[in-house]
């Protein structure tokens, strides 16, 4: 273990120096060191050390609070909990074209859980191996209103220490269900129902990525957006794998009106073996509405030809429609692009399932559905394209 330098406490040593000398200050930093083991860096250490001298002047070392009681009002708090998430590291460019870093990972103790934010330097603690998942940790920082709530932020003059403390973490998993827009901190297992390609998008620092996937459980299911490098799914998982997320947030769509999770930087995603049950719910026709989606199943009673079109911009595109039919009624489902394969492949009287399908308002005020980026189940034999779950072969449309 490496002796300590003066020159890393300096800082600390200036709030405390009408106390003691240099030397006796640096030989208490390091004996603070060595009996945490080494998993306490040196400005840390000295800002336990000051706490021990009963530093009154500038940011004296907190009392810890419990997580539920944090106020994000930009003071400085101690906290000590158990690491239960580390996101990836995130870098930035700052207006002196230094580029900044930042990672988060979330904390939690026996009322509740939060993020915490590392910056700059700070980052090391964790890149370096200092910090893990399952650790207990003594951090101080301000706590503030993020983007997803009230979270830590944990700069170089703040301090994060391995703690002997014993904390019973309460890591409440939500259901589907229960998942409320603008809630953050969300941890859930769930079954992966359909993966999306990934789609670029341009922003004013370059180009991100998202990917589109979507999961289900035992109460329901929705949608998940994979924001940048998550969009870079691992591909050893696969539609029907279980997945444990942990620290996503909730936004609602108001393209598909519906709540979704985003996951992005501070979510961690991994394949589990736990079993996740899910049951489609599937809506009589004659119920589907404008503007929100439906899983329907009937019989195919009608086919269109393929047609193909030019858009504005001069691309070619294909359209085509089957009419689905159940005891309640009857629909128009519309086939754009790629999709239409779909139509090369199935016959009338075929028994069919269209997941997802978005109801819209057609000619005449007549109900009908698109599916955009869906999939069809139907029973057949024939088909070379299809996967088979069963007696029950699907077609996925992408």
């Amino acid at each position: 273990m490496e002796n300590v330098s003066f020159t890393e406490i300096k800082d600390e040593y200036e709030l405390v120096k009408s106390q003691i000398t240099p030397e006796k200050y640096t030989e208490l930093v390091q004996a603070r060191i060595e009996t945490l083991a080494g998993l306490c860096d040196p400005k840390t250490a000295a800002l336990l050390v000051n706490n021990d001298l009963g530093m009154t002047k500038s940011t004296p070392v907190p009392d810890s609070i419990k997580i539920k009681n944090i106020e994000p009002d930009g003071s400085t708090i101690r906290v000590i909990g158990k690491v239960i998430n580390i996101g990836s590291v995130r870098e930035f460019p700052r207006k002196d074209n230094s580029t900044g870093r930042v990672i988060s990972i979330t904390i939690a103790d026996e009322t509740g859980c939060v993020i915490a934010s590392l910056w700059d330097e700070m980052v090391e603690n964790i890149t370096g191996g200092f910090v893990k998942v399952n650790d207990i940790i003594d951090i101080t920082g301000q706590a503030k209103d993020g983007a997803t709530g009230t979270q830590i932020n944990i700069g170089t003059k703040d301090s994060i220490c391995i703690s002997q403390e014993s904390i019973q973490a309460t890591i409440p998993q939500k259901k589907i269900s229960e998942i409320k827009n603008n809630e953050s901190n969300i941890y859930l297992t769930a079954k992966v129902l359909k993966i999306g390609d990934v789609k670029t998008f341009n922003r004013k620092n370059g180009t991100g990525k998202l990917r589109n996937i979507s999961l289900g459980d035992n109460s329901g299911k929705m949608n998940a957006t994979l924001w940048n490098d998550k969009a870079d799914l691992s591909p050893d998982i696969k539609v029907g794998d279980s997945l444990l997320i942990r620290n996503a947030t909730a936004k609602y769509n108001d393209f598909s009106k519906s709540v979704e999770l985003q996951i992005g930087d501070s979510t961690t995603i991994e394949k589990t073996n736990d079993v996740v049950s899910f049951s489609e719910s599937f809506a009589p026709i004659s119920q589907v509405t404008a503007g929100k989606k439906f899983s329907i199943k009937g019989h195919i009673v009608d086919i269109s030809e393929i047609r193909e079109f030019s858009n504005d911009s001069g691309q070619v595109n294909y359209v085509g429609n089957i009419i689905v039919k159940d005891g309640t009624g009857q629909i128009k489902v519309t086939l754009w692009g790629k999709n239409t394969e779909i139509i090369k492949q199935i016959d009338l009287g075929m028994p069919v399932e269209i997941i997802d399908g978005q109801g819209k308002e057609g000619m005449n005020k007549i109900i009908e559905m698109n599916t955009f980026n869906n999939r069809a189940y139907f029973k057949t034999s024939l088909t070379p394209f299809s996967n088979t779950t069963g007696n029950m072969q699907y077609l996925t449309i992408l």
